[in-house]
């Protein structure tokens, strides 16, 4: 008789014995969009399910990856921001999941001990079961590691009781790390590749409204392609088309191998 997964092994996952299990789910971006192109199939299959996922946007990415909009004669700051602003709200309204920003200063970024107060107070407040961010290491863009370093942290202190006490602490969450752009150099492990087929539809409709950034889309159709070949050739449905790959950076803890 074949042993039905326990929660904690479920990683991520959506079921138990057949019953949907609902949670929150968190999600830290260091730049406007990078929560569309390396989760947005899994934060689209979340809210799907019932999930409450909050995202944290650290920075617009003004200054490091919204070059398109400074081709622009006579362009701001301002009006770069604002845009950026519009892109990841209606992206987010396309995924289901709400937008908290923090409207740092990107390339690169600095963590102060206020930012990292709020990113607590955050945690605290949203008390998920799963945090999704930015990898340890990434050489092509100085704020994913620093953007990595403050959630790995923030997790922590979001756990310790003499912590913001006028706030109860969080079990600890289980922590991934999406898929960077340049997966080799950032030593980058597939560990968990997550079905998005089902809302892949969502998630382009997502990507295409971030029109700043419009060559992505297709390398993340390709990737999604790519690792949804991964699963099926390591023993998921034929039917999987699409997946989004991520690397656990803490033990799952389960009573039994899922």
């Amino acid at each position: 008789m074949p042993v039905a997964p326990v929660e904690h092994g479920m990683a991520p996952g959506l079921e138990r014995n057949g019953e949907q299990m609902a949670g929150s789910m968190a999600v830290v971006s260091a730049h406007a969009a990078d929560f569309v192109w390396r989760a947005g199939g899994t934060i689209a299959k979340y809210v799907r399910h019932g999930w409450d996922v909050n995202v944290v946007i650290m920075s617009l990415g003004v200054r490091g990856e919204s070059a398109s909009l400074w081709r622009t004669e006579g362009q701001t700051y301002e009006e770069v921001a604002r845009i950026r602003r519009e892109e990841a709200t209606r992206a987010a309204e396309v995924l289901g999941c709400r937008l908290h920003f923090f409207d740092l200063v990107d390339y690169p970024m600095e963590i102060t001990p206020e930012v990292m107060d709020r990113l607590v107070r955050f945690f605290r407040e949203v008390r998920p079961s799963i945090i999704l961010t930015h990898g340890h290491k990434d050489p092509f863009n100085p704020d994913h590691p620093v953007v990595h370093k403050a959630t790995v942290e923030a997790r922590l202190l979001a756990g310790a009781a003499g912590v913001m006490p006028e706030i109860p602490p969080i079990a600890p969450p289980r922590l991934f790390g999406f898929e960077p752009h340049q997966t080799e150099m950032s030593e980058f492990k597939p560990e968990i590749l997550v079905d998005i087929t089902a809302d892949f539809e969502t998630k382009l409709k997502a990507m295409q409204c971030v029109p700043t950034q419009t060559y992505l889309i297709e390398f993340h159709r390709q990737l999604a392609e790519a690792r949804g070949y991964h699963a099926r050739r390591n023993g998921q449905s034929r039917d999987v088309k699409y997946a989004e790959a991520f690397q656990s950076y803490v033990p799952i803890v389960t009573d039994m191998l899922p």
